[in-house]
């Protein structure tokens, strides 16, 4: 068995905090930054190189913010979903490595979530000409 050890402590973990509407910009940016340094973490218990998408992150939410209301609505919600699913996830892995369990397996089914996850809230909110 080979056990990973990690310095994730998600007892206090508020990945994702309530968003306000006349903030929706600022906080999005937030909340996907969020994300993603949970993705990162993951990675790690996953074996995973991490992956540098902090330009896809930038660009997630200039996009999102000249998106229609719809879409805009639709990211949100998204990246709410993509944040429960994660935490929830991270939250079992962790249990299952703190009890000395191999979760390897577990994370890198989780990664691939992430990546599917995300992928999908890009495609929401890209441009026709792939620019934004």
């Amino acid at each position: 068995m080979n056990a990973y050890s990690h310095a994730f402590d998600l007892s206090e973990a508020t990945i994702l905090p309530p968003i306000e509407h006349e903030r929706e910009s600022a906080s999005l940016t937030f909340r996907w930054n969020a994300l993603h340094d949970a993705a990162d973490a993951l990675a790690s218990l996953a074996g995973c190189a991490r992956e540098d998408g902090r330009s896809e992150m930038a660009a997630l939410s200039r996009r999102a913010a000249v998106a229609d209301a719809d879409r805009r609505a639709l990211v949100v919600q998204g990246i709410d979903d993509l944040a429960a699913v994660m935490r929830t996830g991270l939250t079992a892995i962790l249990a299952v490595v703190d009890a000395g369990g191999e979760a390897s397996a577990a994370a890198a089914t989780l990664w691939r979530e992430f990546q599917s996850g995300r992928e999908a809230l890009c495609a929401l909110v890209e441009t026709p000409e792939g620019i934004a």
